[in-house]
């Protein structure tokens, strides 16, 4: 069985009702190809950029998302594009404060644990600070 999502004028967010058109999608995309690591299948799909996908999730800042973006922020690329993006949709100040809310929780730490394993502080840290230089 495979799922597959048909994208069709925009991508909307629930619960902030911002949007993310097709175009803007694909602008912020490209074809890669993508190999398999147990099989020797392979195919070529449109993987949207980090930056992008960080803009997403922090407009969303559902729980998942939230740990996402705590764990993509060392390798983002431009915040100030970030930031500019963000604030077209939602509050940029509000959606960042929500992410650094939830990241500073001792639930956020146990709960990364319980996906990562241990998790050593210096590396928190550093995706902390990544997290920070958002503001």
């Amino acid at each position: 069985m495979v799922s597959v999502d048909v994208l069709m004028d925009h991508v909307s967010d629930r619960s902030t009702k911002a949007t993310f058109s097709a175009d803007w999608i694909f602008a912020n995309s490209a074809m890669k190809l993508l190999k398999g690591k147990t099989i020797t299948d392979q195919l070529t799909v449109r993987i949207i950029n980090i930056d992008a996908l960080l803009v997403m999730k922090i407009i969303s800042c559902r729980p998942t998302d939230i740990r996402d973006v705590f764990m993509m922020l060392p390798h983002m690329k431009d915040k100030i594009w970030i930031r500019s993006e963000i604030s077209r949709r939602s509050d940029v100040d509000e959606r960042i404060a929500k992410v650094i809310e939830k990241v500073e929780s001792q639930q956020f730490k146990d709960g990364l644990s319980g996906v990562y394993g241990r998790f050593d502080p210096q590396t928190f840290e550093k995706h902390r600070k990544a997290l920070i230089s958002l503001q």
